[in-house]
């Protein structure tokens, strides 16, 4: 095993539209960390939308209030591209200039240890190429599924604030073909159960059909597909407060995810294994919160065998 010290904090990469109270307090968490390199990516208002105007307006006028010594790099849409093409894209970018880096969206807050975690697993992994993502949040899972370890290996990212490396995302494309996507008996040999598995494939139909519009079941898909593994931490680092009415997926207040805790990362010297084991409890537990419990799923998964569309 090869161990680590503690490291200064990677660039940065913020994703904004137009929701500046979100913002402000993204940044206030930034400022704690002081990432001498910061990437502010917004997407641009909608067409004819005036209340979008003003808070696209509104949100980047924040930029200002990085008062701290840090380079930062803009990338201002005129125009409105949607969350898929937005985000996607703007990764993209960042990485043309970053090897490594963190990815925010504006409503997931980070704690205090989120930056020392992700430099410190960024400087783990570098050169473990299986190892694709970095997850700041853990979605509140029990301790119990991690056992001793202060992170875990798992086959399924998580986006609420996470980090990872130029050599992982350049496998990643936003257009997804049918064709590409492979069978739910492919999926159970990552440790999924089949239920799940094929609700998640059905998911990434209805991407490739665009049924689905965004970005991240790609990401999932294409990680799944390279055999990649995700890292996750056993203390929940980020914070989304993005539930609510005006928001694209996390639209139910009462959502138990709307309430996960955040806490410290405690783990200052710690070596990578010399291979890695996923953590089937935990796989378990991110895909049900993710995709549903199996049981709901049983009856659809039967129904699809009978007929041949797995």
């Amino acid at each position: 095993m090869n161990s680590i010290a503690s490291t200064s904090t990677p660039a940065v990469l913020l994703l904004v539209f137009n929701r500046p109270d979100y913002f402000r307090q993204l940044i206030d968490a930034l400022s704690m960390a002081r990432p001498i390199r910061v990437y502010i990516a917004a997407d641009g208002p909608r067409a004819g939308n005036t209340s979008d105007q003003e808070k696209c307006a509104q949100t980047r006028e924040l930029i200002k209030l990085i008062d701290w010594p840090a380079q930062i790099y803009t990338r201002l849409l005129d125009e409105n591209f949607g969350c898929a093409k937005a985000v996607s894209s703007a990764i993209t970018w960042f990485f043309e200039h970053e090897p490594e880096g963190i990815i925010l969206e504006d409503d997931c807050i980070p704690g205090s240890d989120f930056f020392r975690y992700c430099a410190q697993m960024l400087e783990l992994y570098r050169e473990r190429d299986e190892v694709m993502h970095i997850s700041g949040s853990n979605l509140g899972a029990p301790a119990v599924v991690f056992g001793q370890e202060y992170h875990g290996f798992s086959s399924l990212p998580q986006i609420w604030g996470w980090a990872t490396w130029r050599r992982a995302w350049v496998y990643y494309r936003l257009d997804l073909k049918e064709s590409e996507i492979p069978s739910s008996f492919a999926f159970r040999r990552r440790g999924i159960a089949l239920p799940h598995a094929h609700a998640m494939r059905k998911t990434f139909i209805k991407v490739a059909r665009g049924r689905i519009k965004t970005w991240d079941y790609q990401w999932v898909m294409w990680i799944l597909v390279r055999n990649g593994i995700c890292i996750i931490p056993r203390e929940n680092l980020v914070k989304n407060i993005g539930f609510g009415a005006d928001s694209s997926h996390t639209s139910d207040i009462n959502s138990p995810l709307a309430n996960i805790t955040v806490g410290r990362f405690c783990n200052n010297d710690y070596g990578a294994p010399d291979r890695f084991t996923e953590n089937k409890a935990l796989n378990n537990f991110l895909v049900t919160i993710n995709f549903g419990p199996q049981r709901r799923l049983f009856l659809k998964f039967a129904k699809d065998l009978i007929r041949g569309r797995l």
